[in-house]
């Protein structure tokens, strides 16, 4: 279901379908929009959101570590297990109230990797306290590795997309040079294909 999913919203739904247990109530599938988690210049994705209530929606947001305040639970390498928000001595008063406001009691934390190299996670989270367990772990851990496969093939999809619609403006351009004499005309034909190429306003 992974494999086939059109695009990473239908990605979350399929593992809340196929793998998340019926406890969870808020999963945000989230894309590492540079090269690590660490540079103060770090930016995240949401890619995909799901919420069972409807009510709380991040998806297409793109958050820096000082605008996102669960920023240490998603930049973990290793699985993060967080069975009681409140209590948990990992977590700061920041990001208590983060999950306080999404109404998460507990949470799990997902790095996605390829050879190393950090390139999303997947939150989960329940309303209910959630207990740990070594099934669940190794479960999400594999389903880890086909939703880092999955969201780096989209992103190299996209890139390759971005790469052919420069080029085929570029063209468009050269072709307006070539053809049109009138200055003004010209500068307005390129501003036009480049506006509408790359979706300015």
């Amino acid at each position: 279901a992974i494999t086939d999913a059109p695009d990473m919203s239908q990605v979350l739904d399929a593992i809340i379908d196929h793998a998340a247990p019926p406890i969870v109530s808020w999963a945000a599938l989230s894309r590492l929009a540079s090269p690590s988690w660490t540079p103060s210049d770090a930016v995240v994705e949401v890619s995909a959101n799901w919420d069972r209530s409807g009510d709380f929606n991040l998806a297409g947001l793109r958050f820096t570590p000082d605008q996102f305040p669960a920023w240490l639970v998603v930049s973990t390498d290793e699985l993060m297990w967080i069975e009681d928000v409140a209590t948990d001595a990992r977590l700061d008063d920041t990001t208590r109230a983060y999950f306080d406001t999404v109404q998460l009691r507990s949470a799990v934390s997902i790095p996605l990797a390829l050879s190393g190299r950090p390139v999303g996670n997947l939150l989960m989270g329940s309303s209910e306290l959630w207990r740990r367990t070594e099934r669940e772990v190794r479960i999400f851990t594999s389903l880890a590795d086909q939703a880092a496969i999955t969201m780096e093939n989209r992103s190299l999809l996209a890139q390759a997309e971005r790469r052919a619609r420069q080029l085929q403006t570029n063209a468009q351009v050269a072709q307006a040079a070539t053809s049109i004499l009138d200055l003004d005309e010209l500068l307005n034909r390129t501003v036009n294909l480049i506006k509408d190429s790359y979706n300015y306003d």
